[in-house]
């Protein structure tokens, strides 16, 4: 089974986000794979591998945790992310999505 994931480059723009398809059986260093190919031209990672990859919740209509992104500040903690593990797979990390 595939899923789509929105996601951005931190730093960059909101509405420079982009979207990955990934099967839920992949692991999450797959997922860096990818958006490494996406955003090499981007980013300043030499390898997928040195990507480091949070999850975080963050509805269309929530201009307060989009506002935190914007500035950058203390993002991890303040919209309550997690930092994925290269080695867990991509159905574990987004087991409450769906």
């Amino acid at each position: 089974m595939q899923i789509t994931l929105k996601c951005f480059v931190l730093g960059e723009n909101l509405s420079n986000s982009f979207k990955v398809k990934i099967d839920t059986g992949d692991t999450v260093l797959d997922l860096k794979k990818l958006i490494f190919e996406k955003k090499k031209n981007d980013i300043t990672s030499k390898y997928p591998s040195e990507l480091k990859l949070w999850k975080v919740d963050i509805g269309k209509d929530d201009e307060e945790k989009r506002k935190i992104l914007r500035n950058q500040s203390r993002y991890t903690s303040e919209l309550e992310g997690t930092e994925l593990s290269p080695d867990e797979s991509i159905s574990k990390s987004w087991h409450s999505t769906g």
